[in-house]
C-alpha cells in the first residue's frame, strides 16, 4: 500500500513514506480539497524534501525520519487558501490548502447597554500577534469617554468581555494598537488639566499604569492623532500637537527598556499635521507628515537610526500634498505614498530618506491611500478614487521587477460609493483589504483578498450584517502570523454606535 503525502491546517505537517513507490500509484486530488492525502513521487534522501511557500521561500520547520517515513513539521500553521510547492528528489508537486470561511459577526462592546445612547462606542482599532487579537475603542461610559479593550482567545475561540485601559480620570479618545516583539501596546489621547495628552500602556503585561509621553521641548498644546509602532525592541509614537501657535509633530521612543524624552520633529512656522509612522525590522523609525496647508503643503519626513533623529527632509513637493502613508521595507528603507494636487504619488527611500523622484500612480481625484508590504518587499497600495461615485482601487508593486501593476477596482461596481480602505498582509504575501460601501442596505463593510500564489484578487464580500445595521463604517484590519484576518468596525444599531468584529481563521 502506498503511504500518502498528508497536509493538515491544524498540525501543519507533511508526511510521506521513504520507500520506493510505483510510478502509476502517484495521484493528486484536486486543489482546494481539505484534509486529504496526496501522493508524491518516491525519494530516499531526507534533504530532498522541501516545502516552498507562495513567495518562493522555504517554509521553516523540522524534518524527522521514523519507521521508514519522513515527516515535515512546519514552524507555523499553513496559510489557508494558499498554493504551496513540494520538492521531493527532483519532482515538483503543488497543492492548495483549504479556504476558510468568515465566521459570523460578533459584537465586542457591552451588550447590556445596547439600547442606551449614552454608551455609544467608536474608533475601533485592532492588532494581531501569533494567533490572538486585541481590539480597542473609545466608549462613553458614566459621563466620560473611556478606552475599552477586548481580546480574542484562540484557546476558547471567543472574545473576552471588554474592560477599561485608561487612567479613568477624564475623557480618553482615539486609541491605537501595535503588536511586536512578543508584546502589545496601546496609546490614546487623554484629557489632563484641560488639554489632551498622550498616554501609552503595554496591555499584555501584568499590572502597570499608563505612561504619559507628550511632554518635551516646546510641545505645549493639545496632543492628538497618535500613531504607534513596535519592532526590534523599539516602541515609537508620533502625534500632532500645538507648539508656538500652530501644529507640530511630537515623537517619543522607548529603547532598551527606557523611555526617551518627547521631542518635536518638524521645523519652521508653517505648521505640521497628520503624522504617519513605520518601524522597520531593525528598529529604524520613520515619521512623515504634512508640512503647511493648501497650495503650500508639502510632505516632510525624519528617521531615527543609530540612536538619533535625523533633520527633517522634504520627500514630497509643495502643492496641496497630504494624506501620507508609510510602509517599512525589508531592506531597511521605507515606501511612502501621498496625495498631491489630487493625484497619488509615491517614493521608495533608503534609511537616510534618499531615493528616486516621486512617481505619479493615479489620476485625480484620489484620496486616503493605504500601504502594506510583505516579507519579500512587494507592496500593495489602495486608495479611494472618484467623486460622484468613489471606488476602491489597488495596485501591486513587484519588488523583483520594480514594476507597478495596472489599477484594479476592488469594490463591487454595482454598488454606490466606497471609502476608508485598510490593509493587512500575512507571512505568505496574501493581502486582505476592507472598506465601507454604500448599497441597498446603507453603508456596509466589504472585504477582498489578494492571493499571492495566483496573483488574483477575490470578489468583494460583505462582512457586516445588513439586517442589524444601515451604517457600518471605519473598518480596521489585522492579520496574524498564521494568516487569520480580524476586521473590526463601528456600526449603528438603531440606538447607538457599537463595535463589531468578524474573523477569517
Amino acid at each position: 500500500m502506498v503511504r500518502a503525502l498528508c497536509t493538515s491546517l491544524l498540525a501543519a505537517s507533511l508526511c510521506a513514506a521513504a520507500a520506493a513507490w510505483p510510478a502509476a500509484a502517484a495521484t493528486w486530488p484536486a486543489d482546494g480539497a481539505s484534509g486529504v492525502a496526496r501522493d508524491a513521487q518516491p525519494y530516499t534522501d531526507a534533504a530532498a524534501l522541501q516545502l516552498i511557500g507562495p513567495l518562493g521561500l522555504p517554509v521553516p520547520g523540522v524534518l524527522r525520519r521514523s519507521r521508514g517515513e519522513l515527516r515535515f513539521d512546519s514552524a507555523a500553521a499553513l496559510t489557508p487558501c494558499t498554493r504551496y510547492r513540494l520538492l521531493a528528489a527532483g519532482a515538483t508537486r503543488h497543492f492548495t490548502t483549504a479556504c476558510s470561511s468568515w465566521q459570523p459577526p460578533q459584537r465586542l462592546d457591552t451588550a447590556r447597554h445596547a439600547r442606551e445612547p449614552a454608551y455609544t462606542a467608536r474608533g475601533a482599532q485592532v492588532a494581531a500577534a501569533d494567533d490572538a487579537a486585541w481590539v480597542v475603542w473609545s466608549q462613553l461610559d458614566h459621563g466620560r469617554d473611556a478606552v475599552e479593550l477586548a481580546r480574542y482567545e484562540p484557546d476558547t475561540d471567543a472574545w473576552s468581555a471588554p474592560h477599561p485601559l485608561d487612567a479613568g480620570t477624564a475623557d480618553a479618545v482615539l486609541p491605537t494598537l501595535a503588536a511586536g516583539d512578543g508584546a502589545v501596546w496601546a496609546a490614546w489621547s487623554q484629557a489632563v488639566h484641560g488639554r489632551d495628552a498622550i498616554d501609552v500602556l503595554r496591555i499584555d503585561a501584568d499590572g502597570g499604569a499608563p505612561r504619559r509621553v507628550d511632554r518635551g521641548g516646546d510641545l505645549r498644546g493639545d496632543a492628538t492623532d497618535v500613531q504607534l509602532g513596535v519592532a526590534s525592541g523599539v516602541v515609537a509614537l508620533a502625534w500632532q500637537q500645538r507648539a508656538q501657535g500652530h501644529g507640530a509633530i511630537g515623537v517619543a521612543l522607548r529603547q532598551h527598556g527606557r523611555w526617551m524624552p518627547a521631542r518635536r520633529l518638524d521645523r519652521g512656522a508653517m505648521g505640521a499635521y497628520a503624522p504617519a509612522l513605520a518601524v522597520a525590522a531593525d528598529g529604524t523609525v520613520f515619521v512623515a507628515w504634512q508640512q503647511g496647508r493648501g497650495a503650500a503643503a508639502a510632505i516632510d519626513a525624519a528617521c531615527f537610526t543609530h540612536g538619533r533623529w535625523s533633520a527633517p527632509r522634504r520627500i514630497g513637493a509643495r502643492g496641496d500634498a497630504h494624506a501620507v502613508t508609510l510602509a517599512a521595507l525589508p531592506d531597511g528603507g521605507v515606501a511612502a505614498a501621498w496625495v498631491r494636487g489630487g493625484h497619488l504619488e509615491w517614493r521608495r527611500l533608503d534609511a537616510a530618506l534618499r531615493g528616486a523622484a516621486p512617481q505619479r500612480l493615479s489620476a485625480a481625484p484620489a484620496a486616503r491611500p493605504a500601504l502594506a508590504v510583505d516579507v519579500a518587499g512587494n507592496l500593495t497600495l489602495v486608495w479611494q478614487q472618484g467623486v460622484a461615485r468613489s471606488r476602491i482601487v489597488a495596485r501591486r508593486f513587484d519588488a523583483a521587477w520594480s514594476h507597478w501593476s495596472a489599477p484594479r477596482q476592488l469594490d463591487a461596481p454595482d454598488l454606490r460609493g466606497a471609502g476608508s480602505a485598510v490593509l493587512g498582509v500575512d507571512a505568505s504575501g496574501d493581502v486582505a483589504c476592507a472598506w465601507y460601501q454604500d448599497g441597498p442596505q446603507g453603508l456596509q463593510i466589504e472585504a477582498a483578498r489578494y492571493d499571492a500564489s495566483s496573483g488574483r484578487w477575490s470578489p468583494a464580500q460583505q462582512l457586516s450584517d445588513p439586517r442589524s445595521t444601515v451604517q457600518a463604517v471605519l473598518p480596521a484590519l489585522a492579520v496574524d502570523a498564521a494568516g487569520s484576518v480580524t476586521v473590526v468596525w463601528q456600526q449603528f444599531n438603531d440606538w447607538r454606535d457599537i463595535v463589531m468584529s468578524r474573523r477569517l481563521p
